[in-house]
């Protein structure tokens, strides 16, 4: 498996061009973000190992994943961000399809949370015109990532050497909350927090 260090690391040129949006964390802490879903069956496991490791995570759902199990992250002390009411690309969507399916998905999430929605990724992390006033007028951030794990699409074995090769302080990681997943993740997740006792890194 070879991958292009910009497919896994945003480079300098792409992150000077959106500003705006977060890339890492502000205090060299980790933070573990999950996208997709909720499915039950990933979101069961993932939930249960954070839990013993007293890790906050930030899930980002769409508005079509399972309710009940949206409610199982924020009473888990999560925090749930937006990811569109279903998986399309943005690119494929007008502006009023756009901002419907984000509305719609924050209401979904201020009913689960009782708070307002503060996070945004759009799925598969592509911009669309439109993303930063759409973001101003709603008052939310866009929050990309600094190290993309690729566990939807390689084994646990290369998702491994990626985390090996790429974790350090202040990396806003991925990863995904899917049937895709679900049978890796735990042994993925444990993997990098190994890397990060012997690095001595920390999540928030």
């Amino acid at each position: 498996m070879k991958l292009p260090e910009s497919f896994i690391v945003p480079p300098d040129y792409i992150r000077n061009r959106f500003t705006e949006t977060i890339w890492e964390t502000t205090d060299g802490s980790l933070l573990f973000t999950f996208d997709d879903g909720p499915f039950p069956e990933s979101t069961e496991v993932i939930l249960e190992w954070l839990e013993t490791k007293r890790i906050h995570a930030l899930f980002f759902v769409n508005g079509t994943g399972d309710r009940e199990w949206m409610k199982e992250i924020v009473q888990g002390g999560h925090t749930l961000g937006n990811h569109l009411f279903n998986h399309r690309r943005a690119l494929f969507m007008n502006g009023k399809e756009i901002e419907d399916s984000l509305l719609r998905t924050n209401q979904i999430i201020e009913d689960i949370s009782g708070k307002g929605c503060e996070y945004f990724r759009p799925p598969y992390g592509i911009p669309f015109a439109g993303m930063g006033s759409m973001m101003k007028k709603t008052g939310m951030k866009i929050m990309m990532w600094s190290l993309l794990s690729w566990d939807f699409r390689y084994n646990t074995k290369n998702v491994c050497e990626i985390i090996n090769r790429y974790i350090s302080a202040g990396k806003i990681i991925v990863f995904h909350n899917n049937l895709q997943t679900v049978s890796k993740i735990i042994p993925i997740l444990e993997y990098t927090s190994l890397q990060m006792e012997k690095r001595g890194l920390r999540c928030r």
